[in-house]
């Protein structure tokens, strides 16, 4: 996009690279990272690896006057670009950016949701744990398809405007009495709250779909073992809308200070 745009682009870490090392993909005003920034502090999240492709070797290539992207940066890192007068922009602090994230999350549960589970969304009993905004876009989508939808959350004006807006409402104080009636629950809390003895209330056939952001909300190793599909889906937007999410990134990067 923009290279279509008249921009001149370099590619490192990709399928089809244009540059032969970091160190020259680096020679650039700008220099956009992937979402997130890294998964384990030691690398950069790419498509391919590639040895120099670590945080360390990053920091050596960096000048003063670049201006850096990512998602997710970690604060040593963007505190160290700052020192050394690298501006550093977070794709995930960015209000536009996150908002228009939340419609490709929410897309993407439902496309997760509908490939893995073979029953209809319409008139099932969904249950949403959180009411954050991705859960209010989900919730909206659900209801749309004409799914019976619950929200669980712990405030108490969360469950007002989830009430206002004609939701079913099961408070957190007592939602695990509750597991049994719903055929899909989807997570957006990042805490392990479906942990197995939470896991155990739940129907035979129950789908979890996990949007929250690491460590995600349920238990894995104790779903795998009692034969629960829970599924933890992040990167949604990149995976089920990748020209949509470039659009919106390319249009946040435009719109910032330009390349």
């Amino acid at each position: 996009m923009l290279i279509k745009d008249g921009y001149q682009a370099a590619v490192y870490g990709n399928k089809k690279d244009t540059a032969d090392s970091l160190k020259e993909a680096a020679d650039a005003r700008t220099l956009i990272c992937g979402i997130p920034f890294t998964k384990n502090q030691i690398d950069l999240c790419a498509l391919v690896s590639k040895k120099d492709l670590t945080l360390e070797q990053l920091k050596a290539v960096l000048s003063p006057g670049q201006i850096l992207y990512g998602g997710n940066i970690p604060k040593d890192f963007a505190d160290y670009c700052l020192l050394n007068g690298v501006e550093v922009n977070d794709f995930m602090k960015d209000k536009r950016l996150t908002l228009f994230n939340t419609i490709a999350t929410a897309e993407g549960a439902i496309a997760e949701a509908l490939i893995h589970q073979p029953t209809n969304l319409h008139k099932a009993s969904c249950l949403i744990l959180g009411y954050g905004k991705c859960a209010k876009v989900l919730a909206k989508k659900l209801r749309g398809m004409e799914a019976n939808v619950t929200i669980c959350a712990r405030s108490e004006e969360d469950l007002s405007l989830a009430n206002a807006f004609g939701y079913e409402l099961l408070p957190l104080k007592n939602w695990k009495a509750h597991l049994k009636e719903y055929e899909y629950i989807f997570n957006t809390v990042p805490s392990v709250i479906l942990n197995k003895h939470n896991l155990r209330e739940m129907q035979e056939h129950v789908i979890i779909i996990d949007i929250a952001s690491r460590p995600g909300g349920v238990d894995y190793e104790a779903a795998k073992e009692m034969n629960i599909n829970a599924r933890w889906t992040p990167g949604l937007p990149g995976q089920y809308a990748p020209l949509s999410s470039a659009e919106a990134l390319v249009k946040t990067i435009l719109s910032n200070r330009g390349i």
